[in-house]
């Protein structure tokens, strides 16, 4: 059985990313929040588990990351909540990628240049296992 995430960790999340800069969280668009209810039922017919936890990843971080939940830190927090999803969901011992590769592609997924696709096999890329 899956484990998501709540509203409240997502601000939580947006509040630590924030405040190791001095900067405070505001929530500014509390419906783009929705996509942590929404992607529970998304994704059900896929048959590998792996698989079906990927694409849900994907869909909370495409979600996130263009649904500008927060004044700032959007980009910041739809990663690390992402991260955490694929933690809380996926067992053994990951390796993540060098920091500039996740800035890129997450300005390419908050400018809508990245599909749907492109994003669910850049997380599958990176989020490796070493165990």
């Amino acid at each position: 059985m899956e484990k998501y995430l709540t509203k409240e960790a997502v601000i939580e999340i947006n509040e630590l990313a924030l405040s190791s800069e001095g900067e405070k969280s505001v929530l500014h668009n509390k419906g783009a929040l929705v996509c942590l209810e929404i992607m529970q039922g998304r994704f059900e017919r896929e048959q590998k588990y792996e698989e079906k936890i990927f694409k849900k990843a994907a869909y909370l971080l495409e979600r996130l990351c263009q649904g500008h939940a927060f004044l700032d830190g959007n980009k910041r927090t739809s990663f690390v909540a992402t991260i955490a999803f694929l933690s809380n969901n996926l067992e053994g011992t990951y390796k993540l990628p060098q920091y500039d590769e996740v800035v890129d592609f997450l300005k390419k997924i908050a400018q809508g240049e990245t599909t749907f696709n492109q994003i669910y096999k850049w997380l599958k890329s990176i989020y490796m296992r070493v165990d």
